[in-house]
């Protein structure tokens, strides 16, 4: 039985169809209606890693970049979506930062069995922290972000706190 895709002019399958008919003449034609071509296809495919280019089938790596759409051969944000995974990305730095904050915060207090080197080292760590989502503002994604670490917590962790 054959099967069909029917393909947006960027190539991505909008549907897949088996077990009906299309007509030979609307094969391989873009109807005006919806901007798609239906394609005759000998077996279901992977719509997050097969696109069509006109002429063949290829194969693209899975989506890296949230809020994006496969354009002009390649995985693309709109810029109403730049915006929008800017602001999930602040909001996981910000939410990650709050974390280590609030675990980090014996390290400054005035009763804690840090040296004051070893205090320092902590206070910078946490305005590391603190600096994050500005140094990584332009980010639409969390690949690639190098995170803050933290001085040798296996010297100078809080027992009490299991850190």
């Amino acid at each position: 039985m054959t099967a069909y895709a029917k393909v947006t002019s960027e190539g991505e399958i909008v549907t897949q169809q088996e077990g009906i008919e299309i007509a030979a003449d609307r094969l391989n034609v873009v109807d005006p209606d919806d901007n798609c071509t239906w394609i005759a296809i000998d077996g279901f495919k992977d719509h997050a890693t097969t696109w069509w280019n006109g002429t063949s089938w290829q194969t693209r790596e899975l989506a890296t970049l949230p809020f994006c759409a496969w354009k002009d051969g390649q995985w693309q944000q709109a810029s109403e979506h730049v915006a929008m995974s800017k602001a999930a990305v602040q909001k996981s730095l910000r939410a990650y930062r709050e974390k280590e904050l609030w675990r980090s915060d014996w390290t400054q207090m005035p009763d804690s069995p840090l040296n004051s080197t070893q205090k320092a080292e902590w206070a910078t760590y946490r305005q590391q922290l603190r600096d994050l989502p500005a140094t990584e503002g332009d980010r639409t994604d969390l690949a690639g972000i190098t995170y803050p670490q933290a001085p040798d917590a296996a010297n100078t962790s809080d027992p009490d706190l299991g850190l």
